[in-house]
């Protein structure tokens, strides 16, 4: 169990009575809605606050079962839902944005005067009040303490007062799975979801009587202690798990590419005899496809060759394969202006790119007849693709789809002669080929590769036998890495 699985299981059971025992002594729910109602009276603007005294209307999961001395009851029937609105201040506050909250942690969007605030910086409150996100799958409840009250919040929070009774239970009550599955099934809106007002109004939550409220939050601040130390011992057992499968899958990946992990057969040839029939393809592919592929480029000898099995023939990318991009002028010229939602052709960008994992959004689209006029860099056959400038620089995936895409800016196609496309793959993903690929990265502001280091990525070539040997191999065993984690 993730720790937070174990915190929503704590908050759950919170909420639903079970996490400490009722006492009679403690009296019932009616007692405090009771004390609520007195305290209400004592407002100005008691004749403004409406109370409900059926639930039917109101949003909440009644299969939650809940003590007797309980009692299910509207939201802002116990908590006062606070308008936006900032009163006139000197000097300059600071603001919080939704963004500015994590676990607890507050980091200011910088100090703004009364007139010179950001348009959503129209909320301030008291020491006490309850805050949290509006928007849909976000969670960022927190009470208002010394240390913020005089600050500026986002409208993007929600604001809740208590009129009498414990704060701290709202705050656990709000992070349970019960009231977030509510949020989330009733925020509304087209591009980001987010509670509206009169919705929160109608959320029906469970309510203990007040000194249960005390003893539950009690229980779960003990409790959450234990999990914070949890979590700890898990992240550091899940860092060791995820690093030790990668290490691993390195290993076999090493061992694959320096022919360790399949025996070599005499029969099989060898790969001087793989390369001669590549040539015969190339030129094949020249006459009958008009496929341009550069001059072969001379292979450089070193130490490097003998990590290798004698029978394999050390190459390079440019040899055996096609490799090309999308020019910028051509993305500049024809696609900038092109690019919708929707239609013919999707655009594959570095995004879609992940280390033997190619992630066909369909986001971005051009018309079929600018894919054809940029014929060079459309994807219609099986290849690979690689990022090669950017933050995923050297990640590798194998384009296989059916359907027409076409490349944008950031990754390379490199369409092999013969099918070798998940030997290259599996190299270019190990350490070794990453250490080829990585000699020849510019370090920038950007960091990048060009077409002509990519093809001069040095490259080992079994017999296309042994090279689907090798392949089958290391698909038996990377699943198993996997259930290592």
């Amino acid at each position: 169990m993730t720790p937070q699985e174990l915190r929503n299981s704590i908050f759950e059971l919170a909420i639903e009575g079970k996490l400490v025992s009722q006492n009679v002594s403690d009296g019932t729910t009616d007692d405090l809605v009771e004390k609520i109602e007195s305290v209400k009276k004592l407002r100005k603007d008691y004749k403004k606050i409406k109370s409900r005294d059926s639930l039917e209307s109101g949003l909440y999961d009644d299969s939650i079962q809940i003590p007797s001395s309980w009692k299910w009851v509207f939201l802002t029937d116990v908590f006062y839902l606070l308008p936006t609105g900032v009163q006139p201040f000197d000097g300059n506050r600071i603001y919080y944005s939704t963004g500015s909250v994590n676990d607890g942690v507050f980091v200011g969007e910088g100090y703004y005067s009364f007139e010179n605030r950001p348009s959503r910086a129209n909320r301030e409150h008291i020491v006490g009040d309850f805050l949290d996100a509006k928007m849909q799958g976000t969670i960022k409840a927190f009470i208002v303490d010394e240390n913020n009250c005089n600050a500026l919040f986002s409208t993007g929070f929600y604001g809740l007062r208590a009129y009498y009774g414990n704060t701290k239970y709202l705050k656990y009550l709000v992070q349970s799975p019960y009231f977030q599955n509510l949020k989330n099934k009733n925020c509304n809106g087209t591009t980001q979801k987010s509670l509206n007002d009169e919705t929160l109004k109608m959320f029906v939550i469970p309510l203990p009587p007040i000194k249960e409220q005390e003893r539950i939050v009690r229980r779960v601040d003990e409790l959450l202690l234990l999990v914070d130390q949890y979590e700890k011992t898990w992240n550091r057992l899940k860092l060791l798990n995820d690093g030790f499968s990668s290490t691993i899958i390195k290993s076999i990946l090493n061992y694959a590419m320096q022919g360790k992990l399949v025996n070599q057969i005499k029969d099989e040839g060898d790969g001087t005899q793989l390369y001669k029939q590549i040539q015969i393809k190339k030129n094949t592919l020249r006459k009958n496809e008009g496929i341009k592929f550069e001059k072969e480029i001379e292979v450089k000898i070193d130490d490097y060759e003998n990590t290798f099995p004698k029978s394999w023939k050390l190459t390079t990318i440019n040899n055996i394969a096609y490799v090309t991009k999308l020019a910028g002028f051509e993305y500049t010229k024809y696609m900038s202006g092109s690019i919708s939602n929707t239609g013919d052709v999707p655009i594959v960008r570095a995004k879609n790119i992940k280390p033997n994992c190619f992630i066909d959004s369909r986001t971005e689209f051009i018309s079929k007849e600018l894919s054809y006029q940029l014929n060079r860099c459309a994807l219609d056959k099986k290849c690979l693709l690689m990022t090669f400038i950017g933050a995923g620089i050297g990640e590798t995936a194998i384009f296989d789809s059916p359907e027409r895409h076409h490349l944008a800016p950031n990754v390379a196609k490199i369409l092999p002669v013969l099918d070798m496309n998940k030997f290259m793959l599996y190299y270019l993903m190990s350490p070794i080929g990453q250490k080829e690929i990585f000699q020849f990265i510019k370090q920038t502001a950007q960091p990048c590769l060009s077409m002509e280091t990519i093809r001069k990525v040095r490259i080992p070539l079994p017999p296309l036998k042994e090279q689907e040997r090798i392949v089958a191999k290391i698909e038996e065993l990377l699943p198993l890495c996997n259930l290592l984690k």
